[in-house]
């Protein structure tokens, strides 16, 4: 629970494919900022180099950051959505301590934009992404000021009398632990007089905020280290405003700091969450996987260092070095390949020579634009009709024959809403769904129209209560298919949707269905990912699809009332099979999924694998080519399946 105190003084105080890549740094002893004594307040950055030590950036949406001459500008152009752009000062960690406080702000020069916009000071958790927008926040608008524990997630959101101006103020934040819970103080002053807008204490216990507030998925106070951020976030007006945030002089001080601090990882490229990049590699072709690392003190290149996929060694990395400075990028030698339609987890750890160490996972896919992809915001109208390859239109434009702008879907037939509560959009506003522009990357196929300047917007469907459901109705090249949903899920640690056919008449409520899969969604914040469809213990399957088929995605999780899932779209790749795929599932209509110890011998045409000895398991072979099974025994906890190739 939140526990509120009004005033100045102290807070109130109570008793798919997975890489792994190591990079270890030889240090010096020459630190790049001066060492500050416990407790002492420090000017972290004064901005007033253009270069950046130590800041990991991240924008969702288009925006621009620009630092020097003491300042740091972030401008995000008007976009008519939610978009924010933040950074934190990843090497500079400040640990809640039991009983000790950390104290941090920064000084506002100005703030150019709507209600809407936000200009945030941080404490961002070192084990939360960035793009989860949790950890403790102060943010300040024109006409509001709001402390929280996460985005959506206040325990202060109003307009304080008197209400603070727009420029020279300074944000500032005090946390301190005590027996679990954290108190919070946030303070708005003027920056010159000290004069006070704003100040109010916290406690937060855990569970769910005061009345008038809204908690996250899961209630728990935020604790151990983390760092100061600041941010730009617009919620948007109608019409839109541009935002324009203009920091200075980001201060802190904790009762005690590490005197080495932790190498930072960023830039990498492709950049996290990043969708349908082209393979690598080939001749003429560089094939890497740069990003940046940087330490406190300068490190040079000694002993091996290696790229590591599945437990395969890939040789060594090599070093481009910036001169003069700390930086250093890292590059993968060129004959590395990254092959098509995969979807890549990539975990890296730089650790320095005192033994400190920083892990970074980063996810990108390599997905075809010829893959199959069905847009969440196109599923079925009319009662089952659809479209199998529709026209893409503008913003704005007048409905087409071709296209799905428009379309009217028949409630509980094409969709199911059961709050039925959004507000219809502009791309198909008779509907009561969810259909909002989407905060992902560029696609290719939007890019080629002419993207956002010409209108060409990319959607994405919000789903925001259990039992929400889609048709997808699609004409299907006969094959077996992965499927991959792209998702994003804020202030929610798990969801679960499922993928079901309908068997039944599409254009009828409540058809027969199978279920074909789970997508077991995680917190993704503001980015998204793409979730594979799995059988119940998370094992990724492929499903055959053929001829004109429905395809339904159900919301099956209860969302929290600050949770909200995004959904853009589903990518099925085709899998290719000539050599027999062994599967596996425990009911013989059930979800079957890849037997990862199976051994196929295609010179002998059998399939041996080993059998559990107390749970019974329904076996099948999937190939592109039509097998026929002649033979299958079980010997000493082995079944042998002996195979024939019919060829087409």
């Amino acid at each position: 629970m939140w526990r509120v105190r009004s005033g100045r003084g102290t807070p109130r105080q109570r008793g798919g494919a997975r890489w792994l890549l190591w990079v270890g740094l030889g240090l010096s002893a020459v630190g790049l900022l001066g060492r500050r004594a416990s407790g002492a307040s420090l000017i972290l950055d004064d901005f007033q180099s253009a270069q950046r030590w130590g800041w990991t950036d991240l924008s969702v949406g288009s925006g621009t950051l620009q630092q020097g001459g003491g300042s740091l500008q972030m401008t995000l152009p008007a976009q008519g959505r939610v978009t924010f752009l933040a950074s934190r000062l990843a090497n500079e960690p400040l640990t809640l301590v039991e009983g000790q406080p950390v104290e941090l702000d920064v000084d506002v020069l100005s703030r150019v934009g709507g209600g809407s916009g936000f200009a945030v000071l941080a404490w961002a958790p070192t084990n939360e992404p960035l793009q989860n927008l949790h950890g403790y926040f102060l943010a300040l608008s024109s006409n509001e000021v709001r402390v929280g524990r996460a985005w959506g997630d206040y325990l202060y959101a109003a307009t304080p009398q008197p209400m603070a101006p727009s420029a020279n103020v300074t944000l500032a934040l005090m946390l301190t632990q005590q027996a679990g819970d954290v108190s919070v103080r946030a303070r708005v002053t003027e920056t010159r007089s000290g004069a006070v807008f704003f100040d109010q204490s916290f406690v937060d216990a855990g569970g769910e905020g005061p009345a008038g507030s809204v908690a996250n998925g899961t209630g728990t106070p935020s604790l151990g280290a983390g760092h100061l951020t600041l941010m730009a976030l617009d919620e948007t007006d109608a019409p839109p405003i541009t935002l324009s945030v203009n920091f200075a002089n980001a201060r802190a001080s904790a009762p005690a700091f590490v005197t080495n601090r932790p190498p930072v990882l960023w830039d990498f490229v492709p950049p996290d969450a990043a969708c349908f990049v082209p393979p690598r590699g080939g001749t003429g072709q560089q094939s890497d996987l740069p990003f940046k690392l940087f330490d406190d003190r300068p490190f040079s290149y000694s002993g091996p260092r290696s790229l590591v996929i599945d437990g395969l060694w890939l040789g060594p990395i090599g070093f481009q070095y910036v001169s003069g400075s700390a930086e250093r990028v890292v590059q993968l030698d060129p004959w590395f390949l990254y092959a098509q339609d995969t979807n890549y987890v990539v975990s890296v750890q730089a650790t320095d020579a005192a033994g400190v160490s920083t892990s970074v996972t980063t996810q990108f896919d390599t997905f075809s634009t010829n893959d199959l992809v069905i847009e969440a915001e196109d599923y079925n109208f009319g009662g089952g009709g659809f479209i199998d390859q529709p026209a893409l239109t503008p913003e704005g434009a007048a409905p087409v024959a071709g296209a799905y702008r428009g379309q009217v879907g028949v409630a509980g037939v094409d969709f199911v809403d059961p709050a039925a509560a959004d507000s219809g959009s502009t791309y198909r506003p008779a509907d009561p769904v969810g259909i909002v522009r989407s905060l992902d990357y560029p696609r290719p196929l939007f890019v080629a129209a002419g993207g956002e300047d010409l209108g060409f917007y990319d959607y994405a469907v919000k789903l925001s209560a259990a039992g929400e459901s889609f048709n997808y109705a699609r004409t299907f090249d006969e094959g077996f298919y992965e499927v991959f949903l792209r998702q994003s899920v804020v202030n929610q640690s798990q969801t679960v949707a499922a993928l079901e056919r309908v068997d039944g008449d599409p254009g009828r409520s409540a058809p027969r269905t199978t279920l074909l899969g789970w997508f077991l969604g995680h917190e993704t914040g503001f980015l998204f990912r793409n979730v594979p469809l799995t059988d119940e213990v998370g094992r990724t399957i492929v499903i055959p699809l053929g001829g004109v088929e429905t395809l339904r995605l159900r919301q099956v999780s209860v969302l929290g009332a600050a949770a909200v899932s995004f959904v853009n779209y589903m990518v099925l790749p085709v899998v290719s099979a000539r050599t027999p795929v062994l599967e596996s599932a425990a009911v013989v209509n059930g979800l079957y999924a890849a037997e990862a110890g199976a051994v196929v011998d295609t010179n002998a045409t059998t399939v041996t694998v080993a059998v559990p000895a107390n749970s019974p398991r329904f076996y099948r072979l999937r190939a592109e080519e039509p097998v026929r099974v002649n033979q299958a025994r079980v010997s000493g906890g082995v079944l042998v399946i002996a195979y024939q190739t019919l060829g087409r």
